[in-house]
């Protein structure tokens, strides 16, 4: 392509498309600055060869030397004197670059790039180069990449809410997560959009003149996309440097012909690619804005009520959400691949699992693997009612639950059992290990601690080591617990895989579960006095009595000794022992003879409020002389 031919096609992509792109001023970027020998300041262009570099597919944790590597081409003019640009990734989690190179022909020099893919995690790797002059971008090449691993996640995983009311005291709808686990989420009724970073910050984002904000998207350079719940044919652009935006989408007629005056684009998605799919209910259409500016609009068929929300695949399959779901393959195929819907969000992982809600007969967010997609696996944050929801990179899940952002954590475990009764097997809690990639992961080992919990199998899909997960499968233990007394309880169930997304390749569900009551235990629990002349008396010694039950405090009675010779006081017993406290009791030795002696001792236990009171045991044992 010439120059000509490219400015004129950079030209037509800012003008006719409007189409901002993800870049942080267009395809091409422009900055003023006086060179020297420069009577007047010059305007410094720089035009990509490429919008967009695709990469194959690549294991996770590739070497370098066996990366693929893509050149990106810029070609820079307006400048006088020396000038080389720099060059820099807006993540830099998946991709490495080169040193940059340029050669000087004429009033223009040709700018060189190698790019490395190296990808961190399975799916869809996003990512942005950007061509410098300072701090100023020149221009934007995006970047896409696929990467293969297993990714061992825990099901189903923690549950928090880390943002809630989010100062809107209004409903929280879609929600997007970008490479560095920041998600960003649309707020209804206040017309506003926030970011929540992985640290804990959460900022409201200054974008103006929102219209009830429903739907966001965002791409490898950090740009946002936002739908609304309007009437219109923009779509609203923010930029990772602040810039804020509208794309207009209108495609053209013919062949598009529009249903009715008005357009109604209420959710939107974009790929690896920078590929801009709106769903418009007005008509019922999917129009795909392409990089280089053509459109593709498609008719949802087979038909749906209500399509709501819309999502693409690391494959740039476009999964279409209502009371039905289909699947609009990159090649053009639409099929129906559910009949129960998902009215207000179908995210997809790497392993092309869609997180599904609303979901009918089910709370929270519905897995639905690519396996069969009319067959729910399980459900996440099961309590919420959703509005919307997102799935990072690294699996973990964000649920728009009217009011809060709910975040289900897949990285750990925990099974609380609550309270239970001593001796008594509790109901047994299912927890596993899902594959959220897009390779077979092998579960190597399956390890538990604490001495009041069991594992055994589950009633289906159960876990053993050796066990190979598919993508979008899974696999399961049961947990119960059996209290020997009253207490607070705890352990762990530790799974170990080959999946590469943790620094460890274990991860841990933890344990625990109580029992109120009181449980005392001795210390020592056999106290040995040394030798003792007949007919006389030892000196005291003790023997602490803690109380390690829970909520209630203990009382201890008159201890009992099973063999006169020793003899056992209260000592600092005669007060109630509160949870975690302790008492110790004064123990003496008086021998008759000359011979051994032995025997035991019996605390009688009592609660300042109820459950269980097992009374306190020692030996004692001494020596006559």
């Amino acid at each position: 392509m010439t120059r000509k031919s490219r400015i004129l096609a950079a030209v037509i992509l800012v003008l006719s498309l409007q189409f901002i792109h993800a870049v942080a001023q267009d395809a091409r970027g422009t900055q003023e600055a006086a060179r020297p020998g420069a009577v007047q300041p010059l305007v410094v262009e720089a035009i990509p060869a490429e919008l967009v570099l695709k990469f194959n597919p690549a294991a996770v944790g590739i070497a370098a030397s066996s990366a693929q590597k893509l050149t990106a081409s810029f070609e820079v003019s307006g400048y006088s004197g020396s000038f080389t640009p720099t060059a820099t990734l807006h993540y830099g989690h998946d991709y490495s670059l080169g040193a940059i190179s340029c050669k000087v022909s004429g009033s223009t020099e040709t700018c060189k790039v190698t790019v490395s893919f190296l990808p961190t995690l399975p799916g869809a790797r996003k990512d942005a180069l950007l061509l410098m002059d300072g701090a100023a971008t020149l221009a934007t090449v995006l970047l896409g990449g696929t990467g293969q691993a297993p990714l061992s996640l825990i099901q189903p995983g923690i549950v928090t809410s880390p943002v809630t009311d989010a100062g809107s005291s209004d409903y929280i709808y879609q929600s997007v997560v970008d490479e560095n686990g920041t998600v960003y989420f649309v707020s209804d009724d206040s017309n506003a959009v926030f970011s929540y970073t992985k640290a804990g910050v959460l900022t409201p984002l200054p974008i103006t003149g929102l219209n009830s904000p429903h739907a966001i998207a965002i791409d490898g350079a950090g740009t946002l996309y936002i739908a609304q719940n309007a009437f219109g044919t923009e779509i609203v652009t923010y930029t990772a440097g602040g810039a804020q935006g509208t794309i207009t989408v209108v495609p053209p007629a013919p062949p598009y012909v529009p249903c009715s005056s008005f357009e109604y684009l209420y959710s939107v998605a974009v790929d690896q690619a920078g590929n801009l799919f709106v769903l418009e209910i007005e008509c019922g259409e999917i129009f795909e804005l392409k990089a280089n500016g053509t459109y593709v609009t498609t008719a949802i068929n087979p038909s749906m009520i209500q399509p709501s929300e819309i999502a693409v695949d690391a494959n740039d399959n476009l999964f279409i959400g209502g009371y039905d779901i289909n699947r609009l393959t990159a090649g053009g195929v639409q099929t129906q691949i559910n009949t129960v819907g998902a009215l207000d969000g179908v995210p997809v992982d790497a392993a092309d699992t869609v997180y599904a809600t609303r979901y009918t007969g089910f709370g929270g967010v519905v897995e639905l693997p690519a396996s069969a997609y009319s067959t729910p696996i399980t459900s996440l944050d099961s309590a919420a009612s959703p509005l919307g929801d997102s799935v990072a990179s690294d699996g973990t899940v964000y649920v728009g639950n009217y009011y809060n952002l709910d975040k289900v954590d897949r990285s750990q475990g925990a099974i609380a059992f609550g309270e239970q009764s001593v001796g008594v097997a509790s109901a047994a809690e299912d927890v596993g290990i899902y594959n959220g990639g897009n390779k077979s992961l092998t579960v190597s080992a399956i390890a538990h601690s604490g001495s009041a919990f069991a594992v055994k199998s589950a009633s289906a899909h159960t876990c053993t080591p050796g066990k190979v997960i598919a993508p979008g499968a899974y696999c399961q233990v049961a947990a119960t617990m059996t209290a020997p007394h009253a207490g607070i309880f705890s352990g762990s169930i530790t799974f170990t895989t080959d999946s590469l997304n943790t620094t460890s390749t274990a991860q841990t569900v933890a344990l625990s579960g109580f029992v109120y009551g009181v449980y005392a235990t001795p210390s020592p629990s056999s106290l040995t006095f040394p030798s003792q002349t007949a007919g006389t008396t030892s000196a005291a010694a003790t023997v602490t009595l803690t109380n390690h039950g829970d909520l209630y405090s203990a009382f201890f009675g008159t201890p009992v000794s099973s063999n006169p010779v020793f003899n056992v006081g209260l000592g600092t017993c005669t007060a109630s022992v509160a949870v975690g406290a302790s008492c110790k009791l004064s123990v003496t030795f008086s021998p008759a003879l000359a011979q051994p002696y032995s025997g035991t001792v019996t605390v009688p236990v009592s609660s300042s409020g109820g459950g269980t009171t097992p009374s306190v045991t020692f030996s004692v044992s001494g020596t006559g002389d």
